[in-house]
């Protein structure tokens, strides 16, 4: 009896609940492909790229705390996206198609993130 009573006060949770985030209203406002690609490549199949793409997403946000609680608007803008992706293009043995992801990249030169609203 003693040592569950000194259990619960020395083991009690000081733990609160740490945050809880919420996005909604998520919208693609922008999207902008200035240089896009296809080409073949003997023995492996397709390559297709995207270079200096660009994009701006929007998104309400809301947080709650223990602390703090928290609401507002926050805006994504991705710029010098860069992806390239190689399928290989094959036949299996009964004469069927085959593709398969034989190579993917992606680079991101920039990320900005806006918080609007809030605090």
């Amino acid at each position: 009896e003693g040592l569950s009573v000194f259990r619960s006060l020395v083991f009690f949770d000081t733990q609160p609940n740490i945050s809880i985030s919420v996005f909604y209203r998520i919208r693609i406002n922008a999207v902008d492909f200035p240089e896009t690609s296809a080409s073949f490549i003997p023995g492996t199949g397709i390559s297709l790229s995207v270079a200096r793409a660009s994009a701006t997403i929007t998104a309400d946000w809301r947080m709650n705390t223990w602390l703090l609680k928290d609401q507002g608007r926050m805006t994504v803008y991705i710029s010098g996206l860069f992806i390239e992706v190689i399928f290989k293009v094959s036949r299996d043995s009964t004469g069927h198609l085959s593709v398969l992801l034989h190579n993917c990249q992606l680079h991101l030169n920039s990320v900005k993130v806006k918080l609007n609203g809030g605090s």
